[in-house]
């Protein structure tokens, strides 16, 4: 539908946008571009397939059943994980690649996006 077109661009929208902080952040060389362009992909790929799936358990969940409605969380969780692990995997070989500064730079960068999305889960 029109609408999950929409969603799906504003969603790539948004990871293109981290994408490019992140990349002005660590001062991506020509050199390391091969390696962030498999980040970047894995990323977009992740974002994608995530969407997907929000809106396949968006378009269902008037109909579902409680034990359905858990096994739809339950697959979006663990897609969740599989992606984080593909991401994490495509992200060593390009942290590898980095200067020691640079990797002090990203080291800085995930510690804050971390304290941010710890700060916004207090009780």
């Amino acid at each position: 539908s029109k609408a999950d077109s929409a969603a799906s661009k504003a969603m790539l929208a948004r990871v293109n946008a981290h994408l490019a902080s992140l990349k002005k952040g660590l001062a991506i060389t020509q050199a390391e571009q091969p390696a962030w362009h498999g980040f970047a992909q894995v990323m977009r790929s992740n974002a994608t397939g995530l969407a997907a799936m929000y809106q396949a358990r968006g378009a269902q969940i008037a109909t579902m059943n409680a034990v359905e409605n858990m096994e739809s969380y339950a697959a979006i969780t663990a897609k969740q994980a599989d992606d984080i692990n593909k991401l994490t995997a495509v992200f060593q070989t390009l942290y590898s690649g980095l200067s020691p500064a640079q990797q002090q730079k990203a080291d800085a960068l995930f510690r804050a996006e971390a304290k941010r999305y710890a700060a916004k889960r207090k009780p």
